[in-house]
């Protein structure tokens, strides 16, 4: 029995309510199975609404979907026949309901691709400094352990040219690596990187 047409709602707090009001409509406050796609992170925060309503969520593979509407004598794929498809399974109770990662367990997932975006993206910005400093400084490679430490970055981020370097005085080049490296470095380092830009 169908009691409302399939209809978009939107995934936040007014589509959430919306929800609610059209499973109040129905008149059945038992024994009511809600059917979702778990696709992408969109599913999580719905499933999380319901099941603090007290409703039975179940969550579905998208293969589950795909795979009876295959079996379809209609073949399409819009989201009003996979709500159809969601609902047909749990009908007719040919489904398997995925498993729901807790709370922590989703965080630990988004902060785990979160850190991944971050480590590809500080990789590839590396790799964009070393293929702009590289052709006009190409000595600056030894004058530094790591020439992407706190001190290198933040002397490149004052001259990143041999010829930025040499317009710069050399006591505040001094004062600038001694500050920037916390006492490490003082004027032996400045030579040092001084001679390097007028060699370059």
């Amino acid at each position: 029995q169908y009691l409302q047409r399939p209809k978009s709602i939107r995934n936040d707090a007014d589509g959430f309510g919306q929800i609610l009001n059209c499973l109040k409509q129905t008149g059945r406050t038992k024994y009511i199975l809600i059917g979702m796609e778990a696709t992408g992170h969109y599913w999580y925060s719905l499933h999380d609404f319901l099941t603090r309503q007290g409703y039975a969520v179940a969550v579905l593979n998208p293969i589950q979907t795909a795979q009876q509407a295959k079996q379809a004598i209609r073949k399409c794929k819009t989201d009003k026949y996979d709500a159809f498809h969601i609902a047909n399974l749990l009908r007719t109770d040919q489904y398997k309901a995925a498993v729901v990662p807790s709370e922590l367990a989703m965080t630990c997932r988004q902060i785990t691709r979160l850190r991944y975006r971050i480590v590809k993206q500080g990789a590839m910005i590396k790799q964009l400094v070393n293929s702009r400093l590289h052709p006009a400084w190409p000595e600056y490679e030894g004058l530094f352990s790591n020439k992407f430490g706190t001190t290198s970055m933040k002397l490149l981020q004052t001259a990143s040219t041999p010829k930025e370097l040499m317009e710069l005085d050399p006591d505040d080049l001094t004062e600038l690596i001694h500050k920037a490296s916390r006492g490490r470095f003082g004027p032996a380092q400045t030579q040092k990187v001084l001679q390097s830009a007028k060699n370059s």
